[in-house]
């Protein structure tokens, strides 16, 4: 076993077991200050970032068409992970931050009312007040104005509390309750209600947090109105080939030792100390032993991992057998044209499986579609699928219970029935090949329990006190993943970037290492409110209640919702 510590000459080694954002991020990080770093992965890099190709598509020499996990964007308020990708290479000389281009619009596509494009960013010119205003009438559609008044004083209500009060109190409030979605219009419950926590964290209004709903509206509201920023940011590539590979080729550069398959079986703890790991590599069972050890995996093997041993010596983990996972996965159209519905993304608003997706062809300027596929394909309509249990409109069931051939019939209704309306309709002849996320297991028979290999963890009301931070009270042992308390709250790979910066941190620490430390961003609070929050941090600190939500009657914290 190592056991050099920082400054004696050797360096400490650090066992990262996990792939994906947060272990790459970690491993970024301390191979960039000279420890000695293994990253093992049971089947595949970047976890819920990377691509895949779709196989059998290529021909007559050509590669096969560049398949995805799902869509991602970038956007403005992210600080830490843009920070990574500045430092790694990727291809044309370029860092893969400088493959990252802007987006200008986003679109509400509807069946039944009327759509609305939104501007991605602010803009000061006639153009850009004319585009907004005509889109806010769009949207407000079948919404009185009473409504949105009470919807403008809980935004604002919310900017005014202080961040104990929203983890002790609005953390165990629902989304729907907050918004006061009971009695109000459908129009206000599908746009207001649904769509910003089915699309955002893939889980229903009436068990989301107000706390990770409302934070996450800041930091947009606050990207979307401010000069020099945009909501909305893609890559010009194919992740995989842009973002994935680059960053694990940058690993191993750096000295970094990448193992895979190998996947972590068990940790062995003393009471006081991890003091090795048994992993499956290449179906051996091998023991391994290091400095450190971080835990990077998703909430659902992580829970397996962390046997009960782990979890009385570091009791800040007890409760992560509490933390829900749903489901958020892509299926990707290879179109014979391009389809740009909007320089942005598309959320289909009153689709029952709360469909988004994305044109990506116009953002991918030197992608060469002749070299891919059957050298027909012009467009990569990608597309993700955020609620998976609700049942379908033509064949009735949830997505999580169709087959393949079942979901893409049903996607393609979806969409069409609004993009008819727009005259933008999506036919079968123009689809050369469809693919659908390959995390989704489909078996012969009956469906499994357990079909999606990949899931995404979900911020239910009441969540927050069961998430544990980077550092557990095991001194070797840290964490890195998107299930752990991060500024943002909802998963996402800035989150988990961020998370993974505080991990290396703490590591840097119990090594005694003199490296400089990694600079973690943080979310920033309307200055604007800054003096009514700082008010009700007085108040709650006294045990007084919040200033009525702003004229609106007190909320009174529900039963938490598991």
């Amino acid at each position: 076993m190592a056991s050099g510590q920082a400054g004696t000459g050797s360096s400490p080694s650090v066992a990262i077991f996990g792939g994906g954002v947060g272990g790459l991020s970690v491993a970024q990080e301390l191979l960039e200050r000279g420890f000695k770093v293994t990253v093992y992965e049971k089947s595949h890099f970047g976890g819920k970032v990377r691509g895949m190709p779709v196989p059998g598509s290529g021909t007559d020499g050509r590669k096969d068409l560049p398949g995805q996990h799902g869509f991602h964007f970038f956007p403005g308020f992210y600080k830490n992970l843009p920070d990574t990708m500045k430092r790694i290479p990727s291809l044309a000389g370029k860092t893969v931050f400088e493959h990252i281009v802007w987006g200008k619009d986003e679109l509400v596509a509807r069946e039944n009312d009327p759509s609305a494009v939104l501007p991605a960013g602010l803009t000061l010119s006639v153009d850009w007040i004319v585009e907004t205003l005509k889109g806010l009438v769009a949207l407000k559609h079948g919404i009185s104005f009473a409504d949105l008044a009470f919807f403008a004083v809980r935004t604002l209500a919310y900017m005014a509390t202080c961040d104990e009060r929203r983890v002790a109190e609005l953390d165990e409030v629902t989304w729907w309750d907050y918004v006061g979605a009971s009695g109000k219009s459908e129009e206000y419950q599908r746009l207001i209600a649904t769509m910003p926590s089915s699309l955002l964290v893939a889980v229903l209004p009436r068990v989301a947090s107000t706390r990770t709903l409302g934070n996450a509206m800041i930091q947009m509201l606050q990207v979307g109105f401010r000069l020099g920023t945009t909501i909305d940011r893609l890559l010009d590539g194919p992740e995989e080939e842009v973002w994935v590979q680059p960053w694990v080729a940058h690993i191993h550069n750096l000295g970094g030792e990448l193992r895979m398959p190998a996947e972590l079986i068990e940790l062995d703890c003393d009471g006081a100390r991890i003091t090795g790991a048994t992993i499956l590599e290449g179906g051996v069972r091998r023991r391994i032993e290091s400095d450190f050890y971080v835990c990077a995996l998703p909430v659902d093997r992580a829970v397996k991992v962390l046997s009960p041993t782990i979890r009385r010596a570091a009791p800040s983990l007890a409760r992560i057998d509490e933390l829900r996972t749903g489901w958020m996965n892509g299926v990707q159209l290879f179109l014979s044209r391009q389809v740009p519905l909007v320089r942005g993304h598309v959320a289909f608003d009153d689709t029952p499986w709360a469909i988004t997706s994305v044109s990506q062809a116009q953002f991918w300027p030197d992608f060469d579609w002749s070299k891919y596929g059957n050298g027909q394909s012009r467009e990569a309509f990608s597309i993700i699928i955020s609620n998976w249990d609700a049942p379908g409109v033509v064949v009735k069931k949830p997505a999580k219970l169709c087959s393949q051939q079942e979901i893409y019939t049903e996607v393609m209704a979806q969409m069409n029935a609004s993009l008819s309306k727009l005259g933008e309709a999506i036919l079968p002849s123009d689809v050369v090949c469809w693919f659908i996320d390959p995390d989704i297991v489909f078996p012969r028979g009956e469906a499994e329990a357990d079909r999606n290999q990949e899931k995404l963890y979900i911020t239910t009301c009441g969540a927050w006190t069961s998430r544990p931070g980077p550092t557990t009270e095991i001194p070797n042992l840290f964490l890195a993943a998107d299930w752990l308390q991060t500024d943002l709250d909802f998963a996402s790979a800035e989150g988990t970037n961020q998370v993974s910066r505080q991990a290396a941190n703490a590591i840097l620490d119990a090594a005694g290492s003199k490296a400089r430390r990694s600079h973690v961003y943080r979310t920033k609070q309307p200055l604007l409110t800054a003096p009514l929050r700082a008010l009700d941090a007085v108040m709650f600190r006294l045990g007084l209640p919040a200033l009525g939500y702003w004229g609106c009657t007190p909320l009174t914290p529900p039963p938490r919702i598991r």
